[in-house]
C-alpha cells in the first residue's frame, strides 16, 4: 500500500554553534559577565574569586562612610580638646592680667605720686602719701604667680623687683632723680609688664573671644597712656609750664590714650556700654572736670605753681584711672564668663563626638560581620542557583537534541518561538523510500529481540550515512525508511536529485554482501524507490508532534518502491 503520511527527523548531528543560536533565540542561561570597572558587583559569586572580590567590595562600601564618621569624629575630638585647652589658657591669662593690671594700676598711681612729690619740691604731705603707695604696691606683686621678663634679673621674681624698685625709690626720696626721670623709670617698668600681657594675649586667635581680647589689650594700654599723662600733668600744675620737649609727649600721650580707649569700644560692646553708664553719664563724673584741666596743659599757659591743683588734678585722674582699670576688670571677667560658657558647649560636643566615636567602633565590626554572614549566605545561594540553572540547562539541551530528532531544527525552531508552524509547500523535492526485500520471511524465522537488533544495525548505517549528504531522514516505519533532500531549505539548481541519488548509492554499495547476523545464509538486499517533485509539508497533531509530507511525489516514490525488484 502507498504510504501517505511521515514524520521528518533531523538528520545533520547537533554542533556548538546550533546549540548557541537555539539558547540565543529561546533560553537565557544564568551567566555572570565580567565588567572592567572595579565598583560594580558583577563578579560571578560561583568561583571563589568572585566570592572575594564582592565580598571585599562590600566591605571597603561600608568602611568608606564608617571611617568618614570615624574621622570626623576624631577630628571633632582632637578640636574639642584643643579648644577646652585654649580656654583654659585664655582664662589663666586673663586672670593673670587681671592680677597684673592691678600692679600695673599701683605702680600708675606711685608714678603719678613720685612725679608729683618730685616737681612739688619734695613736700613732706606728698612724701607720706608716696611712702603709703609704695606699701600698697609691694603688697602686689608678691601675690603673681609668675613674672615678666627672665632675660631681665630685675624682673624674674619678687625679690628682684622689690630691690629694684627699692633702689628708685630711694633715689627719689634722697632728691636724686628729676621728675622727667621718674616718669621715664616708671614707664618703662610698667611697659615690660603690659608687654608681657600684650604678647601673651596675641598667642591666641579665638574666634569668639579675640575682640574682647583686643578690647582688654587696648584698655590696658589706654589705661597706661593715661597715667603717663597724670604723672605730666601734675609736674604741669607743680610748675610754672612743662618744657617743650615734655609738653610735646603729653600731647602725644593724650591723643594715645583717647585712640586707644575709643578703638577698644569698637571691638567691646561690654566697655563701650560700662564707660556709657557709669563713667561719662554719671552726675559724680570727672570727666568734663578732666577735660577741662587736660585743655589747659595743652595750651601750656605759665601759672603759679601750685602743689593744690596738683593734687587735684592727680586725685581727678586717679579716680578716672580707677574707673578704667574698673572698666578693664569688667571686661576681664566677661571674656572669662564667655570662655565658661564656650567650655560649656565645647564639653558638650566633645561628649557627643565621643559617644559617636564609641558607637562608631561598636557598630563597623557588627556591620562587617552581619555583612560577611549576609554575604556569605547570599554567594551560597547564587552558587546553588547557578549549579540548579547549569543543570536546567543541560535538560533543556537535551530537550532540543530530542525535539530535533523528531523534526528539522529550523522547523523546530520555527514552533519554539511562534508556538506555531504553518504548513509549507515545495515545488521540487526529491523523496527515498528503501525496505529490506524478504523482510516478512526473516522476521517469521527470528525472535523480536532479533529484528530489533538487526534493524538497529542497519538504520545506525543508514544514519552514519545520510550525514555525508544535504539530506534529512524523514522516517522509519518497520523496515522501510524514508529520507528528504531540497526541504525545509531548498537547493539550488535541482541539487537535491543528485544527494539522494548518491546518497541512495552508497547505500547499495554498502549492502551489497552484507549478510543477516542471524543467519548468515542470508543476505540483505534492499529495495530502493526515488521520485523528485512538488510536495507540501506540515505539522499535525498538538500532543505528539509529527513533521509529515504530502502529495503524489510521495505517493509515487513510495509506489517505485513497493514494486522494484
Amino acid at each position: 500500500m502507498p504510504r501517505k503520511n511521515f514524520r521528518c527527523f533531523p538528520v545533520t548531528p547537533i554542533n556548538d554553534r546550533d546549540f548557541q543560536v537555539t539558547q540565543q533565540n529561546q533560553y537565557y542561561s544564568y551567566k555572570y559577565h565580567p565588567c572592567g570597572h572595579w565598583l560594580t558587583l558583577k563578579d560571578d559569586p560561583t568561583t571563589n574569586y568572585g566570592r572575594r572580590n564582592q565580598l571585599i567590595k562590600l566591605i571597603v562600601l561600608i568602611l568608606i562612610p564608617c571611617v568618614g564618621l570615624f574621622i570626623q569624629s576624631a577630628f571633632t575630638v582632637t578640636t574639642s580638646i584643643q579648644n577646652i585647652r585654649e580656654a583654659n589658657n585664655i582664662e589663666v591669662i586673663v586672670k593673670f592680667s587681671i592680677d597684673c593690671s592691678e600692679l600695673v594700676h599701683n605702680l600708675q598711681i606711685e608714678r603719678g605720686l613720685s612725679a608729683l612729690y618730685v616737681s612739688s619740691n619734695f613736700s613732706n604731705e606728698l612724701l607720706q602719701r608716696l611712702i603709703r603707695s609704695h606699701n600698697i604696691t609691694d603688697s602686689a606683686y608678691p601675690m603673681l604667680p609668675c613674672y615678666f621678663d627672665i632675660r631681665n634679673t630685675s624682673f624674674d621674681h619678687s625679690k628682684a623687683m622689690r630691690i629694684y624698685l627699692g633702689l628708685s625709690r630711694l633715689n627719689i626720696t634722697d632728691r636724686l632723680m628729676s621728675a622727667n626721670e621718674v616718669i621715664t623709670f616708671y614707664t618703662d617698668t610698667i611697659a615690660v609688664i603690659t608687654n608681657h600681657i600684650s604678647q601673651r594675649i596675641q598667642l591666641f586667635r579665638h574666634d569668639v573671644l579675640w575682640k574682647s581680647l583686643v578690647s582688654f589689650k587696648l584698655l590696658i594700654l589706654a589705661q597706661e597712656e593715661t597715667g603717663v599723662e597724670r604723672a605730666i600733668g601734675g609736674t604741669y600744675f607743680a610748675q610754672t609750664s612743662l618744657d617743650p620737649d615734655t609738653h610735646a609727649r603729653y600731647i602725644q600721650r593724650n591723643a594715645q590714650s583717647q585712640t586707644f580707649l575709643n578703638t577698644s569700644f569698637t571691638f567691646s560692646t561690654v566697655a563701650y556700654n560700662y564707660y556709657t553708664a557709669n563713667i561719662s553719664n554719671t552726675r559724680t563724673s570727672v570727666v568734663e572736670t578732666i577735660s577741662k584741666q587736660r585743655d589747659e596743659i595743652v595750651h601750656n599757659v605759665e601759672h603759679q605753681p601750685s602743689v593744690v591743683a596738683g593734687t587735684i588734678w592727680f586725685n581727678n585722674m586717679t579716680t578716672y584711672i580707677t574707673q578704667l582699670y574698673d572698666m578693664n576688670t569688667v571686661v576681664a571677667l566677661n571674656i572669662i564668663n564667655t570662655s565658661e560658657q564656650w567650655k560649656v558647649t565645647t564639653n558638650g560636643n566633645l561628649t557627643l563626638a565621643v559617644l559617636l566615636l564609641a558607637i562608631i567602633c561598636f557598630i563597623c565590626p557588627l556591620l562587617l560581620f552581619l555583612l560577611y554572614r549576609l554575604m556569605s549566605n547570599m554567594q551560597g545561594l547564587a552558587k546553588n542557583l547557578s549549579h540548579r540553572t547549569d543543570q536546567l540547562n543541560q535538560e533543556r539541551q537535551r530537550t532540543d537534541e530530542l525535539l530535533y530528532q523528531m523534526m528539522p531544527r529550523s522547523v523546530a525552531d520555527q514552533l519554539k518561538r511562534n508556538h506555531s508552524f504553518q504548513a509549507e509547500s515545495f515545488d521540487d523535492v526529491t523523496i527515498y523510500f528503501s525496505d529490506i526485500v524478504g523482510f516478512t520471511c526473516i522476521c517469521h524465522g527470528s525472535t523480536p529481540i532479533q529484528v530489533v537488533d538487526m534493524l538497529n544495525t542497519i538504520y545506525s548505517t543508514f544514519d552514519k550515512k545520510i550525514e555525508q549528504f544535504n539530506a534529512y531522514k524523514m522516517e522509519t516505519v518497520g523496515d522501510a525508511y524514508m529520507v528528504v533532500s531540497g526541504l525545509p531549505t531548498p537547493l539550488p539548481n535541482k541539487r537535491h536529485a543528485a544527494e539522494i541519488a548518491n546518497f541512495s548509492l552508497v547505500i547499495q554499495r554498502g549492502f551489497h554482501d552484507i549478510r543477516v547476523p542471524h543467519m548468515q545464509n542470508c543476505f540483505i538486499q534492499l529495495r530502493t524507490g526515488i521520485h523528485s517533485g512538488p510536495c507540501a509539508a506540515g505539522i499535525v497533531g498538538s500532543k505528539t508532534l509529527r513533521y509529515c509530507l504530502f502529495g503524489n511525489t510521495v505517493n509515487t516514490a513510495s509506489r517505485l518502491e513497493t514494486n522494484g525488484e
